[in-house]
């Protein structure tokens, strides 16, 4: 996959500092390396374990036919780069309600305010 082209990027929410576009397959192994990184997943309610390439997969397979959640993967607005996934889970629309999920994967951008806008 190292050879195709990154899709055309599309964002449905855009903030000032970061906007969310869907999940993507091409960024699969950049999931994976978020999640295998102990300082992201810290304050996760995550098992402790490596996630290999092929669960990363089934994650995501999974994900985009998950019936009450949404995840997003969130971009760096400046640069367009993709830098974390959020989610609202258990969404109950009726009572208008959700848990919400957020994992800001790259380090080098932790303090900037992107995970509080």
């Amino acid at each position: 996959m190292p050879d195709e082209p990154a899709p055309p990027l599309s964002l449905m929410i855009r903030g000032e500092k970061v906007g969310f576009g869907p999940l993507r397959r091409d960024l699969v192994p950049l999931y994976q390396r978020w999640i295998n990184d102990l300082r992201v997943t810290r304050t996760l309610s995550v098992p402790c374990r490596p996630m290999t390439l092929e669960a990363e997969t089934e994650w995501y397979t999974s994900a985009l036919s998950a019936r009450d959640t949404v995840y997003f993967t969130i971009y760096e607005l400046e640069t367009l780069r993709p830098i974390g996934n959020t989610s609202l889970h258990g969404i109950d629309e009726g009572n208008g309600i959700a848990e919400f999920g957020l994992l800001v994967g790259e380090p080098d951008v932790w303090g900037r305010g992107y995970g509080t806008e």
